[in-house]
């Protein structure tokens, strides 16, 4: 199983996002990850020695974790925006760029609307 296989099937199984690492107590300093109605998905605060440094890095963990379903997301719209780019220069290939370059341009133009999309900026 690719590993894009298994991040599809992980988020067909797991618990949907987005994520957030604020919680029902609405503070961003929790080394918590929240679904939506403040589900716990996990911590990052396990191990603390005292320092501030490793109190902000369990901060930055969790909000690095906290991205996963829209990191997800964002690398299954590029490998679907690459698929359509390898089937639109499979085709221009095939056709030596004859009549027909319009679907490998179409395809193309899909492909960076996909691209695009997952450039978008997320809340």
């Amino acid at each position: 199983m690719t590993l894009i296989e298994q991040i599809k099937r992980d988020r067909e199984a797991g618990t949907p996002g987005p994520w957030d690492n604020t919680g029902t107590h609405g503070l961003p300093t929790e080394f918590g990850v929240y679904a939506d109605g403040g589900r716990s998905v996990c911590s990052t605060g396990s191990y603390y020695d005292g320092s501030d440094r490793t109190y902000h890095e369990n901060v930055i963990n969790a909000k690095r974790c906290a991205r996963v379903p829209a990191m997800e997301e964002a690398l299954l719209a590029a490998v679907e925006a690459m698929t359509l780019v390898q089937q639109a220069t499979d085709k221009l290939h095939k056709d030596g760029m004859k009549p027909g370059w319009g679907v490998a341009k179409d395809l193309m133009n899909e492909a960076l609307a996909i691209h695009r999309k997952a450039l978008e900026p997320t809340q």
